[in-house]
Protein backbone atom coordinates (compact mmCIF):
# COMPACT_ATOMS: atom_id res chain seq x y z
CA UNK A 1 0.00 0.00 0.00
CA UNK A 2 2.76 2.61 1.19
CA UNK A 3 4.90 1.89 -2.23
CA UNK A 4 1.34 1.91 -4.69
CA UNK A 5 -0.44 5.22 -2.73
CA UNK A 6 2.59 6.79 -1.10
CA UNK A 7 2.28 8.32 2.42
CA UNK A 8 -0.80 9.57 1.84
CA UNK A 9 -2.56 7.15 1.08
CA UNK A 10 -1.34 4.46 3.56
CA UNK A 11 -2.21 7.60 6.52
CA UNK A 12 -5.50 7.77 5.37
CA UNK A 13 -6.01 4.05 5.25
CA UNK A 14 -4.77 3.59 8.39
CA UNK A 15 -6.96 6.53 9.92
CA UNK A 16 -9.93 4.73 8.17
CA UNK A 17 -9.19 1.23 9.82
CA UNK A 18 -8.71 2.90 12.86
CA UNK A 19 -11.83 4.41 13.04
CA UNK A 20 -14.40 1.49 12.01
CA UNK A 21 -12.10 -0.33 14.49
CA UNK A 22 -12.77 2.72 17.07
CA UNK A 23 -16.51 2.81 16.20
CA UNK A 24 -17.07 -1.61 16.54
CA UNK A 25 -14.88 -1.49 19.94
CA UNK A 26 -18.53 -1.20 21.43
CA UNK A 27 -20.49 -3.52 19.74
CA UNK A 28 -19.98 -7.85 20.75
CA UNK A 29 -18.70 -9.05 17.32
CA UNK A 30 -16.13 -11.19 18.39
CA UNK A 31 -16.05 -13.27 15.38
CA UNK A 32 -16.17 -10.69 13.03
CA UNK A 33 -13.25 -8.78 14.70
CA UNK A 34 -11.08 -12.41 14.63
CA UNK A 35 -11.84 -12.89 10.73
CA UNK A 36 -10.59 -9.00 10.29
CA UNK A 37 -7.70 -9.55 12.65
CA UNK A 38 -6.50 -12.59 11.03
CA UNK A 39 -6.89 -10.97 7.37
CA UNK A 40 -4.85 -7.88 8.15
CA UNK A 41 -1.88 -10.59 9.41
CA UNK A 42 -2.36 -11.57 6.56
CA UNK A 43 -2.19 -8.81 4.24
CA UNK A 44 1.58 -8.52 5.81
CA UNK A 45 2.69 -11.11 3.55
CA UNK A 46 0.09 -10.53 0.46
CA UNK A 47 -1.97 -7.56 -1.19
CA UNK A 48 -5.06 -7.58 0.21
CA UNK A 49 -7.22 -4.64 -0.37
CA UNK A 50 -8.65 -6.25 -3.65
CA UNK A 51 -10.33 -9.20 -1.40
CA UNK A 52 -13.90 -8.71 -0.95
CA UNK A 53 -14.32 -10.49 1.94
CA UNK A 54 -12.24 -7.86 3.59
CA UNK A 55 -14.51 -5.18 2.70
CA UNK A 56 -17.55 -6.85 3.46
CA UNK A 57 -16.18 -7.77 7.40
CA UNK A 58 -15.31 -3.89 7.48
CA UNK A 59 -19.02 -3.13 6.66
CA UNK A 60 -20.57 -5.55 9.13
CA UNK A 61 -18.71 -4.33 11.57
Amino acid sequence: MLAENGILGFALLLAFFTNVWRKARHTDNLWIKAALIALLFNAFFIDSLHHRHLWLLLALL
